[in-house]
């Protein structure tokens, strides 16, 4: 019974993550109202209590859902990774990071949420670093440990993937700059993300390449 109840009230689950997505967005965790969220999609604050236990528990559900989504949509490892040479999974890596935070399929209010909860962090980011970001920055730092030389720290990986992971981010947050400064639209088109990605892998790769171990490590 409780398996049919569910699912059907799945459709009202979905249409709060993707009403509460815009507000968060929009307004802040703390600004945005739970009796908006509920209106917006159609349904009433017990659907919130019922599907989410609280306003918090509403956001947390967002901010891993857009995460999610993104994360499958864009893999920063192959399926068929082992076949790939590690140059050519960097390449693949660099690829589908950028393209994380400026394909047109990436879902549109990320760039928000990311925004307003690194400006003004909750408890939700915690829970976010270590079930998303972590391994997500682990992945990437095991792609750049094949690239560099054995005598290289983790210290020192750590940092370029921080690296890698600034060269893309910025295409996200300075858009409205970027937009201003360059005469072509860099945004246009996968062609253009791909060839911004194709420059950041072998500004990058030449970098890795030519880095050397920190004196007394």
């Amino acid at each position: 019974m409780r398996m049919v109840e569910s699912s059907a009230s799945e459709p009202t689950r979905r249409a709060l993550l993707q009403s509460a997505s815009k507000i968060f967005a929009e307004q802040g965790f703390q600004i945005a109202r739970i009796r908006d969220i509920a209106e917006n999609a159609g349904t009433n604050l017990s659907a919130i209590n019922y599907h989410f236990g609280s306003k918090k528990g509403l956001y947390y559900a967002v901010l891993e859902s857009v995460a999610q989504t993104t994360i499958e949509r864009f893999p920063l490892l192959s399926s068929d990774s082992s076949h790939l040479s590690p140059e050519q999974r960097f390449r693949f890596l660099v690829r589908n990071l950028l393209r994380r935070f400026i394909s047109p399929d990436t879902p549109s209010v990320l760039a928000q949420l990311m925004t307003r909860e690194l400006s003004h962090p909750t408890q939700a980011l915690d829970d976010l670093v270590n079930r998303v970001s972590r391994p997500q920055f682990m992945t990437a730092a095991s792609v750049i440990r094949e690239i560099v030389s054995p005598d290289i720290s983790q210290e020192q990986v750590q940092q370029a993937v921080l690296s890698v992971f600034g060269q893309c981010i910025v295409y996200l947050f300075a858009r409205p700059l970027i937009s201003r400064l360059l005469p072509q639209d860099v945004y246009s088109s996968e062609q253009s993300i791909d060839q911004i990605a194709d420059h950041i892998a072998t500004f990058s790769l030449a970098g890795l390449q030519a880095m050397q171990p920190l004196e007394g490590s």
